[in-house]
Order: structure tokens, then C-alpha cells, then sequence
């Protein structure tokens, strides 16, 4: 399968920023002026546009196609070696 990044509209690149740093549909409606159920609408389209199913993988699209930015936060750990496990 080849990924690609997909244009989005205006209100889904902003909701996809918005659901990616962790913000809530009544968050984005508040902020939009808004209703709830217009935002799970647009949040709906958003997931079916780019096949994808989860908050997390929301994050990930977000992430990988330059929408948002995260930091390392995880420290790189070093393999380990067979005398280490003696």
C-alpha cells in the first residue's frame, strides 16, 4: 500500500491538528462555534477521508505528514548484548 499525504479542507486540518494534540469535540466546538454533532460530523468525513480509525492513528497521519511536530520524549536505549544478559 502507498501512503500518500491527502489534501484536506481548511476545518479538517484543524480539527485533525486539534485531535492529534488531544483536544476534545466539545473543545473544537466551543472553540469554532460550533455544535457537538456538527463537530463528530467533520470529525466522521475526517477518519473516512483518511482511513483511519482511532485517535492515535489521527496522531500518526498528523505526525508523519508534518502537521504537528512531537518531541522525543522516549530516550534511545541501547540493545542488548549477550554478555549483559549473563
Amino acid at each position: 500500500m502507498i501512503e500518500f499525504k491527502k489534501h484536506l479542507t481548511k476545518r479538517h486540518e484543524q480539527m485533525l491538528i486539534h485531535i492529534a494534540l488531544g483536544g476534545s469535540s466539545l473543545q473544537f466546538a466551543m472553540k469554532h462555534k460550533l455544535s457537538t454533532k456538527t463537530v463528530e460530523s467533520h470529525r466522521y468525513e475526517l477518519y473516512r477521508e483518511l482511513d483511519i480509525h482511532s485517535r492515535s492513528e489521527a496522531t500518526i497521519y498528523a505526525h508523519r505528514y508534518g502537521f504537528i511536530d512531537l518531541p522525543r520524549s522516549i530516550p534511545e536505549i541501547p540493545p542488548l548484548s549477550a554478555t549483559s544478559l549473563a
